[in-house]
């Protein structure tokens, strides 16, 4: 016999809890089913001999741009405002489970040296501390850049047909940056983080997975006396022992919601679209929506087309 639910989930990830609290505690008959050992993937840490320790550079950036929002109603992931309001939203939201205090500004070794980190901070203070011959090689090509038209310019990653959209990262960053600025801060980060060269990311990388990409007037102004001030980037972090305690906490209040049922550790699942059900071992569930956290393959039909109808977001955060 089916049991029939207004919502199912399947994943372990921060965002599968935290559309099972919200949709509990709207009143929604919700089966979250949990295919890991534990919850928020890499932001609940890594445990080593009984202490758990952070899963790399882990902290919440909520200093963003856009006004403060009470809802989502018309958000819009491709306005940069919006962006910003959706952020303000997610800090409301965890402020019920985490607080936060903010981070010392990330450094950099540079020249034997620590300074301020310019990548992901937006500080310039490494670049005042360059040889003079450095600083005029890299202000003689920000000069060039600017002084002709730029179709791989930031500004136009939103124009329909951008060259953004299929142009390696490497010329786009050339392309802004110049190659001197490019070779000096751009490539290495990729190499050291990534593992990968910038010829192999594509150009729109900056803006769905994260990566560098100045305006060429902003760095050039930054060898002037009037340097374009842009807006930092500032931390935060929890004051618990280590990020992922507030996971836990959305867990706790997931399981105690009376219209939530949880199943962890399941392995197996077959889904069924046409008949809106999903069998996991004996029991067997429908729903109404189905909202899928795990490896898209797993919902393919044998022939190879996607089972489960509807519009495909990433549930991950």
């Amino acid at each position: 016999m089916k049991q029939h639910t207004d919502w199912l989930i399947f994943g372990s990830g921060l965002s599968a809890l935290v559309l099972a609290e919200r949709l509990g505690n709207a009143g929604k008959e919700v089966v979250l089913i949990n295919p890991s050992r534990s919850w928020g993937g890499i932001f609940g840490g890594i445990g080593i001999n009984g202490e758990i320790y952070d899963a790399g550079m882990t902290n919440f950036e909520f200093d963003l741009f856009g006004e403060p929002a009470d809802d989502l109603d018309n958000y819009s992931p491709d306005r940069k405002a919006d962006v910003g309001r959706y952020v303000h939203f997610v800090k409301s939201y965890l402020s019920r489970f985490v607080q936060t205090a903010p981070l010392p500004t990330p450094q950099i070794c540079y020249g034997g040296q620590l300074v301020d980190d310019l990548i992901i901070s937006n500080r310039f203070d490494v670049v005042r501390t360059l040889p003079v011959e450095v600083k005029q090689k890299i202000c003689a090509e920000l000069e060039e850049i600017v002084a002709h038209p730029n179709p791989l310019h930031p500004r136009s990653k939103n124009e329909p047909g951008s060259p953004l959209a299929s142009t390696p990262f490497e010329q786009v960053s050339r392309a802004n940056h110049g190659n001197t600025f490019h070779e000096l801060f751009i490539e290495p980060i990729f190499g050291k983080i990534l593992g990968i060269p910038t010829r192999e990311i594509e150009g729109v990388f900056h803006r769905n997975g994260w990566a560098p990409l100045f305006y060429p007037e902003s760095l050039l102004s930054q060898f002037t006396a009037a340097p374009q001030a842009l807006k930092p980037t500032i931390f935060s972090y929890p004051t618990d022992p280590h990020f992922g305690v507030f996971i836990g906490r959305i867990a706790s209040a997931v399981q105690a919601l009376p219209s939530v049922t949880v199943i962890e550790g399941v392995k197996e699942v077959e889904v069924d679209a046409d008949a809106s059900s999903l069998r996991v071992g004996e029991r067997c569930f429908s729903f109404n929506r189905l909202a899928w956290g795990a490896d898209p393959a797993q919902l393919l039909g044998p022939d190879g087309s996607l089972q489960v109808p509807g519009r495909r977001a990433n549930l991950d955060l």
